[in-house]
């Protein structure tokens, strides 16, 4: 399901199911800090920047990291598959003369060769049908001596939240739930880089604790609850009524009982530096 691209149209058709996923994490997030904020700072002391490619930029993110911690020279090249994602951005970049924005494949990328300093693709090479071949076109694109930087959830991302889901599956539709986890990840990402760089690994924790049903199940509304879900099941609205319900009932018993719901984990960035030679 991670790559349907009737899944995406829906989590990602509009920018409302993503803004409040966002919204979940400054609110509710567990982790130090603001993941963008510490991988770019971590990558300021690794490489000078002029020139950033930013695919899959969503609501842009890494977009106010890098202009609230870069010198304001650098070049912002952001690009995302969702025309809706780029009419937002267009929007956040206001009159910003060194933002460009463009509707586009991260598997077929129309610069050329050695073009910027920092290449990042974050929370989204799990959507990406090919990751390797994004990964390589991100890598050829970069610079001799430039960043290829990827945001990713570890394995342990979402788990108590999944397991309720799976409960959730067996009440209303009687079967196991077919699981669905994030292709691309800390644990097994590096593995889709292209040769011949060494991965580096930056590992931070995070996670979530929402201390009421309706922020919980806001953020199980943003798009979790198709998790497992055949296309037709997705389209039953008695099947989503019945996973409401149920997960309306499973959370509160939880939080009445504990006084919050815990969604720990951990995300971080996988990185290569591309040679100086090629």
């Amino acid at each position: 399901m991670m790559t349907d691209p009737e899944f995406l149209h829906d989590a990602y058709g509009t920018a409302d199911a993503l803004k409040i996923r966002i919204r979940a994490q400054e609110l509710y997030g567990t982790g130090a800090g603001f993941i963008f904020d510490e991988m770019t700072t971590w990558a300021l002391s690794q490489v000078p920047c002029q020139s950033v490619l930013d695919i899959g930029m969503g609501t842009g993110n890494w977009y106010k990291s890098l202009r609230a911690l870069c010198n304001p020279s650098v070049r912002y090249i952001g690009l995302d598959a969702s025309a809706t994602m780029v009419a937002t951005m267009t929007e956040a970049t206001g009159d910003d003369p060194l933002a460009s924005l463009h509707q586009g494949d991260a598997e077929r990328l129309l610069f050329s060769d050695n073009h910027f300093d920092w290449v990042g693709l974050h929370y989204m090479l799990y959507h990406v049908p090919h990751p390797q071949v994004a990964l390589a076109e991100a890598w050829r694109v970069t610079k001799p001596g430039g960043l290829v930087l990827t945001l990713a959830h570890g394995l342990d991302a979402l788990q108590s939240l999944m397991a309720l889901q799976k409960e959730a599956v067996s009440h209303c539709l009687s079967r196991r739930m077919n699981l669905t986890t994030h292709t691309y990840n800390l644990e097994h990402g590096s593995k889709e880089f292209p040769d011949p760089p060494t991965v580096g690994l930056e590992r931070r924790p995070s996670g979530l604790r929402f201390p009421d049903v309706g922020s919980a199940l806001a953020y199980y509304g943003s798009g979790f609850w198709q998790r497992g879900l055949t296309r037709e099941e997705l389209q039953d609205p008695r099947v989503k009524s019945c996973l409401f319900d149920f997960m309306h009932d499973a959370l509160e018993a939880i939080i009445t009982r504990v006084g919050y719901f815990d969604v720990p984990g951990s995300s971080g960035w996988l990185w290569a530096k591309k040679p100086r030679t090629v």
